[in-house]
């Protein structure tokens, strides 16, 4: 693909120009400024230089009194081209003697100087004149000077100069256009490479993406099937011991003198059949997206329901309760059967944590806009090791045949599901805090619309 001259290069080609020309134009100013300035003080020096041999040159005459010799020499020097009006003042101011050219008036731009006329010692001791020697000035030499000359000068210097700064101006523009055209055409060629490598790589990465979620579902699916097999194989080995011996007393006629023992192996069969379901029912339940019931929320009523399901387990667990409730809580838009589901969860988990007595805390705040919801105990705590994977599918801290790892998980999602965030404190020895955060505008109508599309299309 051939690089195309885009907007960016010209602009880069715009601003070059725009530069260009004011620094050719400030130059241009500066430099012409500068000449002229120098052509009329070489003018004004040169009019000094004609007034003083003016003077020089009529100063015999003037002694003289030789007004016809005098009146010569200044109409022969008014005749001078540069020259346009020369005149000599009394002590009066009055013309005595002037040349003045016929186009003076025409002349736009002129240079004037005025020499006093002094009376000096060879002046005032001349034959024709009766001047006093205190008379200091006799009168005085106006010469004015056309600055024509100096004005075509500057012009044609002014005009070189812009010739000059124009062709310098349009190689400028060429050459910078050039490299801007080579610099494009390299920085696009280094960008279509670049494109490439990371279409490349990102094609590389999605590939080893999918391979690592294809590599954690397997994983997932063999520990699943692993906690499944160990779960579920327990109770199912007691469940067939205990069938065993029931057909053995059976089959042998022994059946009354074994009633005791029959009816405990029929009640641990009931037991761990009742067990195996709830493994079931609880793997269905991580499975399983549920459709939201959304509607108002009010959470300190969720907490005192719950809190009447566990009294039994608090009474028994020797465990006192710390309620701490904001009573002016707003309801929050949400599902309250999820909610409740969470906290009792979370309830069960503190009143376990505590076998041997404790204390259990819950309270609930408002914090900017979002309902914040405390479950702590002080119980053993939680090993630092277990933290980070802690709500994790089948990561559990309680013994072997008690749970199998998926309480947190679902509260999570539960957390998750109402955009909000779960967050855990453990010290082993000192206790564990879950705190939940959940905005009061959990969900808004559209996701209510969502929710119950997702429901009728599960149905």
């Amino acid at each position: 693909m051939r690089p195309r001259w885009d907007g960016g290069d010209s602009n880069v080609v715009a601003v070059v120009f725009v530069v260009l020309v004011a620094t050719f134009a400030t130059l241009g100013f500066t430099t012409v400024s500068l000449h002229r300035r120098g052509l009329e003080d070489a003018q004004l020096e040169s009019a000094a230089r004609v007034t003083d041999l003016i003077a020089r040159s009529t100063s015999h005459y003037m002694l003289r009194n030789d007004r016809a010799a005098l009146k010569g020499i200044v109409e022969a020097i008014g005749q001078q081209r540069d020259v346009v009006s020369l005149r000599i003042l009394d002590s009066h101011s009055a013309v005595a003697f002037s040349s003045i050219r016929k186009d003076a008036a025409a002349e736009k731009h002129v240079i004037g100087i005025t020499t006093p006329i002094r009376n000096n010692a060879t002046c005032a001791s001349a034959a024709c004149h009766a001047h006093p020697p205190s008379q200091k000035v006799l009168g005085a030499l106006d010469v004015r000077l056309s600055l024509a000359a100096t004005d075509t000068r500057v012009h044609r210097t002014s005009m070189q100069f812009v010739i000059v700064s124009t062709i310098a101006t349009v190689i400028a523009l060429l050459v910078t256009a050039f490299v801007v055209f080579r610099m494009s055409r390299e920085i696009t060629a280094a960008n279509r490479t670049l494109e490439e490598r990371v279409q490349r790589k990102t094609a590389e990465l999605r590939q080893a993406q999918d391979q690592m979620i294809r590599a954690e579902k397997l994983s997932s699916l063999g520990k699943l099937a692993a906690v499944v097999a160990h779960e579920i194989n327990n109770p199912l080995s007691g469940m067939l011991t205990s069938a065993k011996l029931l057909r053995k007393w059976i089959e042998r006629g022994d059946a009354a003198a074994h009633s005791d023992d029959m009816r405990e192996s029929a009640l641990l069969i009931e037991s761990e059949s009742r067990r195996c379901g709830e493994i079931v029912r609880s793997l269905l339940s991580f499975a399983r997206v549920e459709p939201m019931n959304v509607g108002d929320v009010e959470v300190n009523r969720l907490v005192r329901q719950c809190l009447k399901l566990v009294e039994h387990k608090l009474d028994l667990g020797d465990i006192s309760l710390k309620l701490e409730l904001d009573e002016k809580l707003p309801t929050l838009r949400g599902d309250a059967g999820q909610i409740e589901q969470l906290l009792l969860a979370l309830i069960m988990n503190a009143i376990e944590a505590m076998p041997r007595s404790g204390v259990l805390r819950l309270n609930t705040s408002t914090k900017e806009d979002n309902v914040v919801i405390c479950v702590e105990d002080n119980g053993m705590g939680i090993p630092p090791h277990l933290l980070s994977q802690l709500f994790e599918p089948f990561v559990t801290t309680k013994e072997e045949g008690k749970g199998v790892g998926l309480g947190l998980a679902i509260s999570r999602r539960i957390v998750e599901r109402h955009h909000g965030a779960i967050d855990v404190w453990s010290e082993v020895g000192r206790g564990t805090r879950f705190t939940i955060t959940i905005p009061i505008a959990a969900l808004t109508e559209t996701q209510e619309v969502d929710h119950a599309g997702t429901h009728s299309h599960r149905r």
